[in-house]
């Protein structure tokens, strides 16, 4: 069983992550399958790219965290929150703020630590990530909501990464 859901979507989005946590402790749980989280995947896979083989990689050595988003863009906010504080253990607080509309971003990361900072930021085509390595760019590929949505219906396992970043969200 697979609940597909989007969640760009949600008008409040503590409230939608408190409900997708709860279906994830019944009994039988459906596998979440979250549209938005697939949207920023390429922001997710330029991130541990860039701290492959980098000290900011080890739990702990991230001392610090900005996210910053566009209008309408505060899920996808937030579930880069939760991936970064399941994932890399980030103890310091997540600011989420409006990003300028002006400047095509739609998310943006500032972390930083016992390394050089590191900065990626996604507009609608790619993710660029700048840090003391060469900076490099990752192609967002084009994908209509119900392609996304098809291919979610196609992969019928549940996703460790979203339900660990969801649990991370809930506990903070």
């Amino acid at each position: 069983r697979q609940l597909v859901y989007d969640s760009a979507r949600w008008r409040d989005v503590k409230a939608g992550v408190r409900t997708a946590v709860s279906l994830l402790d019944r009994p039988q749980a459906p596998d979440l399958a979250d549209v938005n989280w697939r949207r920023i995947a390429p922001l997710r896979a330029a991130v541990v790219h860039a701290l492959r083989g980098d000290s900011l990689r080890e739990p702990g050595s991230i001392t610090s965290a900005r996210i910053a988003h566009a209008p309408g863009a505060q899920a996808g906010a937030w579930l880069v929150g939760g991936w970064l504080r399941a994932r890399l253990k980030v103890d310091a607080a997540i600011e989420v703020a409006a990003e300028n509309e002006d400047s095509g971003l739609t998310l943006t990361i500032e972390a930083a630590g016992e390394a050089q900072p590191l900065v990626a930021a996604m507009t609608a085509h790619h993710v660029r990530v700048t840090s003391h390595r060469p900076a490099f760019v990752v192609p967002v590929p084009p994908e209509s909501e119900s392609e996304a949505v098809a291919a979610e219906l196609l992969a019928l396992a549940p996703d460790a990464g979203l339900c660990d970043a969801l649990r991370a969200l809930a506990a903070s």
